[in-house]
């Protein structure tokens, strides 16, 4: 269970300028799009059970941020496919990165007692910063001028 505290989906365009003598103003050549989406979100455990589960989770996407290896030993990165809600649907790209900062004040599982999860850790996190660079449409194709950027 996560609540959402922060969305944004920048997106630009890069022109680069060209001056010749005799002309008083630049001429203009398009040079590349892009897209940056940020997300920051707080995860919290109603209960002990639940607690195990998101730290695993937080540890899978942890494990998207860290290099991988082809089998002649090459490193590479990992691709990722993103859904959010209905705007984002399996949008491939990468993690920038992110940040996980516990609440305190939510309280910690003290790890005894039959109701714990026999861990010692906060019961919400907050996961800030987070940002994901899509290199294709929603549609999972490379971007064309009949790609469609939202899912609608």
């Amino acid at each position: 269970q996560a609540y959402v505290d922060n969305f944004s989906d920048s997106i630009g365009a890069k022109y680069n300028s060209y001056n010749y003598i005799g002309r008083g103003y630049p001429l203009y050549k398009y040079d590349e799009f892009s897209r940056k989406i940020s997300l920051d979100f707080t995860i919290v455990a109603d209960n002990s059970t639940q607690i195990i589960p998101i730290y695993e989770k937080l540890n899978t996407l942890i494990q998207f941020m860290a290099p991988n290896y082809s089998n002649s030993g090459r490193m590479r990165g990992n691709f990722v496919k993103l859904t959010f809600g209905d705007y984002l649907n399996s949008v491939p790209g990468f993690i920038d990165g992110f940040t996980l900062t516990p609440i305190f004040d939510a309280g910690f599982d003290i790890g005894v007692g039959e109701n714990s999860s026999g861990k010692q850790l906060p019961k919400a996190i907050k996961v800030s910063g987070f940002g994901f660079t899509p290199i294709a449409d929603n549609n999972n194709s490379i971007m064309s001028k009949n790609s469609t950027f939202i899912s609608i």
